[in-house]
């Protein structure tokens, strides 16, 4: 009975989540604003890799812009779980990063969260965080759940130019004209519509002529779209053509990552995968490691709350047991007006729970909540 107490002190607990039996869910991130078309091809030469494996019966996946998603279905008599989980981490993908955010029967996936006031400062401790993980050896992988936007970018314009009219004009524009002359070098105007009478193909398809080449950077694209207002005449029409780069400013940038609030205050987190273990033990021998990262003033670092909640709620059922335990002591003792005959008939539920619980030990499993249904 000493021993079976000590094994379940000793083992810890396990509040992770059991994987799927038949298939492995995968996310798979690719540089910010790629679009869904590009992503999808990216995927096709990986997927064929992938059906190439032994033991793989289908995979589905989903293209979204800068992300996609993965679902890998195999044969469990043929391939076990893990084997294909390691598989997948080991197929590289071009511009892209491999992530499997389930929890398996030997790893499990924390997530650290870093408050505070400002995002990007937030972002900033995140990626520190990360580093001094990726270098703590109970820690097999460090991934951000964050990224940075799309490219961009941004034509700020002169308001007195547009309005006041140019030297070579002598007449102000319209600043939907100039507006309009931008949208259609990136989308072109619509020449006609195309009404879909099959089955396949209903509604309507706008038809654009598009006015910039695939070959010219974009950027330098638009700096030199000619813009002209309405004229009498032919000759009056070549002045009133101008370049977008003499009546605007432009500059490149990065579109704001999309930004999380945990109550009021925003959020950035990142996740790190380890060996099966209680979630407390993980805290203690991280959070020492993160200590000497400076925080300003209100902001926090904190380990997966939701964890050690479970992990400290299914240590209360063991005291549960105990009182269950006692209340059939009572219950007996009751019935049988005796102090000692429940002693007697109770004092085989110790010697039975030995057993299991060093089993668990031995086996190197942790309790978790199927053990402790099994237990009661």
């Amino acid at each position: 009975t000493a021993s079976g107490i000590l094994s379940v002190i000793t083992t810890g607990v396990d509040t992770g989540h059991t994987e799927s039996e038949r298939s492995v869910y995968v996310q798979i991130e690719f540089e910010g604003g790629l679009r869904s078309e590009i992503v999808d091809e990216m995927l096709e030469s990986w997927t064929k890799k992938i059906k190439l494996l032994e033991g793989i019966t289908s995979v589905e996946t989903g293209s979204k812009v800068g992300s996609a998603t993965v679902m890998v279905n195999f044969d469990p008599a043929i391939i076990e779980s893990g084997m294909v989980r390691n598989l997948l981490r080991d197929e590289k993908i071009q511009g892209g990063f491999i992530y499997i955010p389930e929890n398996s029967k030997n790893d499990r996936i924390w997530s650290i969260t870093v408050s505070g006031d400002s995002n990007e400062k937030c972002h900033a401790i995140a990626e520190e965080v990360a580093r001094k993980c990726s270098t703590i050896p109970i820690v097999q992988e460090t991934v951000l759940n964050f990224k940075d936007g799309s490219n961009n970018i941004i034509f700020k314009p002169d308001r007195e130019k547009i309005a006041g009219g140019t030297a070579s004009s002598g007449s102000g524009f319209i600043f939907t004209t100039v507006a309009n002359a931008l949208r259609w070098g990136v989308h072109g105007p619509v020449a006609y519509k195309r009404i879909g009478g099959s089955a396949d193909s209903v509604g309507e398809t706008d038809v654009r002529i598009r006015g910039l080449g695939l070959d010219i950077p974009y950027k330098e694209a638009l700096s030199n779209l000619s813009i002209n207002t309405s004229a009498a005449n032919a000759e009056e029409a070549e002045k009133t053509i101008i370049k977008t780069d003499t009546i605007f400013t432009s500059e490149e940038g990065r579109e704001p990552s999309g930004i999380r609030r945990l109550g009021r205050r925003r959020i950035a987190s990142i996740s790190i995968r380890t060996e099966a273990s209680d979630a407390r033990e993980i805290k203690a021998k991280i959070m020492p490691q993160l200590q000497s990262i400076d925080l300003p003033q209100g902001y926090a670092i904190e380990f997966d709350r939701e964890a050690i909640e479970a992990a400290e709620a299914l240590s209360k059922s063991v005291f549960y047991y105990f009182l269950a335990i006692l209340f059939c002591y009572m219950v007996i003792a009751a019935t049988n007006e005796s102090f000692t005959l429940p002693l007697l008939v109770l004092s085989v539920v110790p010697v039975s729970m030995a057993a299991p619980a060093l089993y668990l030990l031995l086996a190197n499993y942790k309790f978790n909540a199927v053990t402790a249904c099994a237990l009661q």
